[in-house]
């Protein structure tokens, strides 16, 4: 059984869809939420493979820019700004709580572990009403390398005191779940909308359609 249990936090804890009005306003109904996320988690492989490192919320603002020019657009200042305030206050799944609140009951000890700066993920996370259930709230800022590189992961290990093989990584995304895996944590999935296991890499020990549910699995043998 894991000792810690680390949370990814956009997608996974944060419900992202309530971006997709602000991104429509923006670039109209032809770019999707999913299309533009994927793209800035593209972008930051990209930073890990040449060794550079650039903030997350920079990213994903210059991918923003990068594709309203696509279009012939530039965006303004201000359009920006509307984007970074909307990021900063996503509201939690529903789930959420609940399924945190069991975890605790169980004395295990819960952080999170994010591609988003430490600034970007404290003010999410205190927006959503969910920083007192974590002990740490860890981004790879402190290594600048962007998950599923796994110095991230072993870094939240060693910042927690643990092995890896202690933490057990809870994320929405088949890649989070298979660097960690890789990197020799534990992993769970949830399955949230458009989200699956990725096929080639190693079956996660835990895996539910919602965050309750896999905290019951976790701690069934507790």
């Amino acid at each position: 059984m894991p000792k810690v249990v680390l949370f990814d936090v956009n997608e996974t804890l944060l419900d992202t869809h309530a971006l997709q009005p602000e991104l429509t306003g923006l670039l109209g109904k032809s770019v999707s939420l999913r299309e533009w996320f994927l793209e800035v988690l593209q972008h930051t492989l990209v930073m890990n493979e040449v060794k550079e490192y650039r903030p997350f919320g920079e990213i994903a603002e210059a991918v923003l820019q990068m594709t309203a020019n696509s279009q012939g657009r530039q965006l303004q200042p201000d359009e920006i700004e509307a984007v970074r305030k909307k990021l900063a206050s996503l509201p939690p799944y529903a789930d959420v709580r609940a399924a945190l609140q069991r975890l605790k009951d169980h004395g295990l000890r819960l952080g999170t572990l994010t591609n988003s700066s430490a600034d970007s993920q404290e003010q999410q996370l205190k927006k959503a009403g969910l920083t007192d259930y974590f002990e740490r709230m860890l981004s790879v800022d402190s290594v600048r390398r962007f998950k599923p590189a796994p110095e991230t992961y072993q870094y939240a290990a060693h910042t927690l005191g643990v092995q890896p093989q202690d933490v057990l990584l809870v994320a929405a995304h088949g890649w989070d779940v298979f660097g960690a895996m890789k990197a020799g944590c534990q992993a769970a999935l949830v399955k949230r909308p458009e989200k699956a296991v990725f096929p080639l890499g190693p079956h996660p020990q835990f895996m539910a359609d919602n965050l309750v549910v896999l905290a019951d699995q976790i701690t069934s043998n507790r």
